[in-house]
């Protein structure tokens, strides 16, 4: 009997090892293809781009001058309930804060437009509530990240709604030359900012810059000024996405250092762990870059205020956060599960990494024109 089955177990464990073959191959081949051409693209572009980006961001941070405060009293429960937050696709909706903007008075606004407005029309706007936040140092959101259920998307954390802080900063500049009081508005609009720029976070971080500038742009900046700011916008990505696991080591840790030595390190170390962090798969072949951000997180988690993704990258329970494969499983349908099989789940976050990491390089492209 035992002799009957010899056959069939010979066939089975060849068809299996036939498979893992296939596999394997199917794995290299998707890697020489798509991951290898994109992963060459992503360093040859940090390497032709980062050293004019980098003189930007020195340009920008010495433009906005945000400081890093560490200890004080934290704005995120008045902020959050006066702005509310945005809807996060498929897990919640938007909400509206007690300072809700006039939706009406916002489209007046949009782009430059609100430059040109009359400034009669806040007249019947209260920002006594702007001024009130003078008694706040920083802001605080990434607690509220991880107080949600686990795992925590990276992707659907709670985002508060900078865009009504920066149409009421807009607001607030109008409200003071109507009234002459100009100074006073400029230094609402300046704590605003600093408040914002104090999440640390991509969208608050993008949103204080953007009001920093305009803050410029409104007082009339001279020639000089006007062309360190055209330079300094074009580095306004670059926070946000230019720490990535896809560099070289070295262009990574210059990357770091060059990040530190601005008040925009925090916010990029931040971005770069959270995405690293939904990227487990990646660990093992990109080791030294886990490593780097990784120290870099440890180093600056207390002037950072980053204790609560410093315990996400140390594993701590209650700190889980979900992997980019689950949080794509809309694009990849029934596939997710094909993450449990060695062979595959390297490849599979190694592909979704080249298409889902962002780009902050386009503004350094030269323009092509059409013919």
């Amino acid at each position: 009997m035992r002799r009957a089955w010899t056959p069939w177990i010979i066939i089975g464990l060849t068809m299996l090892g036939v498979a893992a073959a296939l596999v394997w191959l199917g794995c290299r081949t998707v890697r020489a293809k798509l991951v290898v051409p994109m992963v060459q693209t992503m360093r040859a572009d940090h390497a032709r781009f980062w050293p004019e980006a980098s003189r930007d961001l020195r340009t920008l941070d010495a433009l906005t001058n945000f400081q890093t405060p560490t200890s004080g009293h934290d704005a995120s429960a008045f902020l959050e309930s006066a702005i509310g937050f945005e809807a996060s696709s498929g897990t919640r909706p938007q909400t509206s804060g007690a300072h809700a903007f006039p939706l009406d008075l916002a489209e007046r606004m949009r782009g430059d437009a609100w430059m040109k407005l009359d400034p009669a029309a806040t007249k019947a706007l209260d920002m006594s509530w702007l001024s009130a936040l003078r008694e706040f140092e920083f802001w605080d959101v990434w607690p509220a990240a991880f107080a949600g259920p686990k795992p925590v998307s990276v992707i659907h954390i709670p985002v508060p709604r900078y865009i009504e802080l920066q149409r009421w900063s807009r607001a607030r500049l109008l409200r003071g030359r109507l009234e002459g009081d100009a100074a006073a508005a400029h230094d609402d609009v300046v704590h605003l900012a600093a408040l914002m720029f104090s999440t640390h976070t991509c969208v608050g971080t993008f949103s204080a810059t953007l009001i920093s500038l305009d803050l410029a742009d409104f007082e009339g900046p001279n020639s000089n000024e006007s062309s360190s700011q055209a330079s300094a916008r074009r580095a306004l990505r670059a926070p946000c996405f230019a720490l990535q696991t896809v560099l070289t080591r070295e262009q990574l840790r210059q990357a770091i250092a060059d990040f530190g030595a601005t008040s925009y390190g925090c916010v990029a170390i931040a971005e770069a762990a959270a995405a690293a962090l939904a990227r487990p798969g990646l660990r093992s072949e990109r080791a030294e870059q886990f490593a780097l951000i990784g120290a870099e997180l440890a180093r600056v988690e207390n002037n950072c205020r980053l204790t609560p993704l410093v315990r996400a990258w140390n594993q701590m329970p209650g700190y889980e956060v979900q992997d980019l494969v689950d949080d794509s499983k809309d694009f990849l349908g029934g596939l997710t599960w094909t993450r449990h099989l060695p062979i595959v789940s390297a490849t599979l976050f190694a592909v979704l990494d080249s298409l889902a990491t962002p780009t902050w390089s386009n503004a350094y492209r030269p323009k092509v024109t059409p013919p």
